[in-house]
């Protein structure tokens, strides 16, 4: 019994043998075959939908302090090759100097008050990729309302943060000059108006507008006049003090407190 078992039997049947018996068990061997190949089909389809999703689960046991990673988190964190996968303390090695303080500030409060996080963060691999993941994980408690257990979700939304800020660019910039547009200039026109209405102060606007720049398209073409813009744009970028520099409020700043309003005007 023990030879067959190590050879790969699942289930063996003595003498004499009862037929009726042995036809429910073949009947019952069948059905466990089918729902283990059932089984194996469903995760493979899953594998293939993480993969597709570039989202991998994982699973802390706070108390055993093992982590599980799936195949596609640890791809995902350039780690697919290492066999004893990858604990907290090493993911958090991977986790940006500037977003680390964010990360272990929403584990901390996980594991302090149970309570679920949410958040972006970008990782350094160990090839040197800079990545940008999402996190999230739910805290799962005891008895006694301890947590015992966080499981939770890495996708990779590199490519959709780059998507966003090519879409974002493309509203906000000039494609001539890469410098603000007049739907940016106006935002922070706004912007700097409402804060010189706080503070009691006022704003000037200075516009600059390029002399007989419509003889230049005419007589040596659009080509050099597009030139010209671009090289005008550089010129008065560059003659901009740091003390003019006007960011934005948000997590990524746009540069510039110079802009083109289009046609030959800055």
């Amino acid at each position: 019994v023990n030879r067959a078992y190590e050879a790969g039997a699942t289930d063996f049947i003595t003498k004499p043998i009862t037929w009726p018996i042995l036809a429910h068990r073949c009947r019952y061997m069948l059905r466990a075959s089918q729902a283990l190949d059932r089984l194996a089909r469903s995760e493979a389809r899953l594998a293939d939908a993480q993969r597709l999703a570039q989202l991998g689960p994982w699973d802390w046991d706070l108390v055993s302090q093992e982590v599980y990673r799936s195949p596609e988190a640890l791809r995902i964190l350039g780690a697919q090759g290492t066999a004893a996968g990858m604990d907290h303390a090493g993911f958090m090695a991977l986790v940006h100097p500037g977003d680390r303080g964010e990360m272990e500030r929403a584990v901390r409060c996980a594991l302090e008050e149970a309570q679920p996080y949410s958040l972006e963060c970008r990782i350094v691999r160990a090839d040197g990729a800079e990545r940008v993941l999402h996190e999230q994980a739910v805290v799962e408690c005891d008895a006694t309302g301890r947590p015992i257990r966080i499981h939770g979700t890495t996708q990779d939304i590199t490519e959709r943060k780059q998507a966003e800020q090519r879409i974002r660019r493309l509203a906000l910039y000039d494609t001539l000059t890469e410098l603000p547009n007049r739907q940016f200039f106006k935002e922070q026109l706004t912007h700097s108006l409402g804060h010189a209405s706080r503070l009691a102060q006022k704003v000037a606007v200075l516009v600059l507008d390029l002399d007989r720049f419509k003889r230049i398209n005419e007589t040596l073409g659009h080509n050099v006049g597009d030139q010209l813009l671009a090289a005008v744009g550089g010129r008065l970028t560059q003659s901009l003090r740091a003390a003019d520099y006007v960011t934005r409020t948000d997590a990524a700043p746009l540069a510039g407190n110079l802009a083109r309003l289009g046609g030959d005007e800055f």
